[in-house]
């Protein structure tokens, strides 16, 4: 590999790390350099590495084969870390919108779909992407973006020491998925269903079915 195509796949971390380090809030630490990333290799060709990051891939047996019980096993999980540590959730419950159900509906699904598509495509696209420039080994390429998966996840939900570690198993998972699917899509639906529990865990701790 040459060290302009290096620099291109590494590019993009600059502007991911600068968005935490100035203390951007969620989403737009996900957000802002995502988009300053697409825009710069708009804007300039020779940053633009090559489209193997943005393949679609396909849900093919081994696939779904991982899907479905990662998919279970991550809303059992983020129930169970709510009913059994009794997080402070106090920053993220207010967030849940008051009205009708149509609302409601909408926000939970715009937040499922999109906080897995960006997430996604930062982890299992552009890092995944360049990680494979970096390590002959696919194990070792899941591991790093699963470490940093758990990582982010640190003020997030699920948070702290326990719910980082939760993450990185999670985004091991998924990782495993993305390399039998060969591509971003399943990763996303998969991500998708654990942020959709989460929503519909908040919405329940803002009602007061839930308490911790």
């Amino acid at each position: 590999m040459t060290a302009a195509e290096l620099w291109r796949r590494s590019v993009f971390w600059p502007l991911f790390f600068a968005a935490f380090a100035v203390g951007l809030p969620w989403p737009l630490t996900f957000i802002a350099p995502l988009l300053a990333y697409l825009l710069l290799c708009l804007a300039w060709p020779r940053a633009r590495p090559t489209r193997g990051w943005l393949a679609r891939g396909r849900f093919s047996r081994a696939a779904v084969a991982w899907m479905i019980p990662t998919i279970v096993a991550s809303s059992g999980a983020l129930l169970g870390w709510v009913l059994l540590l009794r997080p402070d959730l106090s920053d993220l419950v207010p967030l849940i919108p008051r009205g009708g159900v149509a609302g409601l509906v909408a926000v939970g699904l715009a937040f499922s779909v999109f906080n897995a598509l960006w997430e996604e495509l930062i982890l299992k696209g552009i890092l995944w992407h360049g990680l494979e420039a970096l390590f002959a080994r696919g194990w070792a390429v899941n591991v790093v973006q699963a470490v940093l998966f758990g990582v982010i996840h640190y003020g997030g939900f699920p948070r702290g020491l326990v719910g980082a570690v939760m993450a990185g198993i999670y985004g091991f998972a998924i990782g495993l998925i993305r390399e039998r699917s060969e591509g971003l899509l399943a990763p996303v639906v998969t991500h998708f269903f654990a942020d959709a529990t989460i929503f519909v865990i908040l919405y329940l701790l803002s009602v007061g079915v839930v308490a911790t």
